[in-house]
């Protein structure tokens, strides 16, 4: 089932959220083996789906479970201002205490100085 989690990358229409779909309904471990590209699609679709769901007062359990795999594989790959911006979308950026940044140690700060400052 992971597999057609990937498929749609190139194919999805604009607003259907395909990946984000089958990602739920499919196998949730090993997030990190489709890569960074996949991630970022994901957290993209895992944003626009909070606020949709949010607005309509449904719950997004299953969101912040995804949330909460998406940001460590984000932190210990360098992509820190990927994960403090998906933590930001979900309005969740509470959730960043504890992680570590593997690589330059400014990463996260410097997104959450330009955070502050908006």
């Amino acid at each position: 089932m992971l597999a057609c989690s990937h498929c749609p990358c190139s194919a999805a229409k604009e607003g259907e959220r395909t990946i984000l779909r089958y990602r739920l309904a499919g196998n949730q471990d090993e997030l990190g083996s489709w890569g960074h590209e996949y991630l970022r699609q994901v957290s993209g679709e895992v944003g626009a789906e909070w606020d949709a769901r949010t607005a309509a007062a449904q719950p997004v359990d299953d969101l912040l479970k995804l949330v909460n795999q998406i940001v460590p594989y984000h932190m210990s790959h360098n992509a820190e201002p990927e994960a403090v911006d998906l933590l930001l979308e979900v309005d969740r950026l509470d959730l960043l205490v504890g992680h570590k940044a593997t690589g330059c140690c400014w990463g996260g700060g410097v997104s959450m100085r330009v955070c502050c400052v908006c």
